[in-house]
């Protein structure tokens, strides 16, 4: 059981880092339009893990971008309601995103099945 914990804890930790990497490059390319980047990579990365995950992974990655939110905020000087909004909100659109395409993913199997 602790090396169960281990491993998902130190995948939620890798994926932080990443996630947190692709924040600070996203504010390093984007235009400058304030303290907000007009591009963020984190949303691209947290949906294409989620797609080539199972579902019952989603919650670590789900923790990790938790955890690399807070760093990027803590890095920009973002207040917390700020951070933990822009948190719930990319968290709800990647995965309301990979939900949706692994749903329409088997319905079109099954439809091709019966075909």
């Amino acid at each position: 059981m602790k090396k169960w914990f281990n491993r998902k804890l130190a995948k939620a930790a890798l994926f932080s880092a990443v996630y947190l990497g692709a924040a600070i490059l996203s504010s390093q390319i984007s235009f400058s339009t304030g303290s907000f980047p007009t591009l963020w990579l984190p949303g691209g990365l947290l949906l294409g893990v989620l797609l080539i995950t199972q579902p019952a992974e989603w919650p670590v990655y789900l923790l990790g971008s938790l955890f690399g939110n807070i760093f990027y905020s803590t890095y920009t000087h973002q207040p917390f309601a700020l951070a933990a909004n822009f948190y719930l909100s990319n968290c709800l659109e990647a995965y309301g995103a990979a939900w949706l395409v692994l749903r329409l993913n088997s319905l079109r199997h099954e439809l091709s099945r019966a075909a």
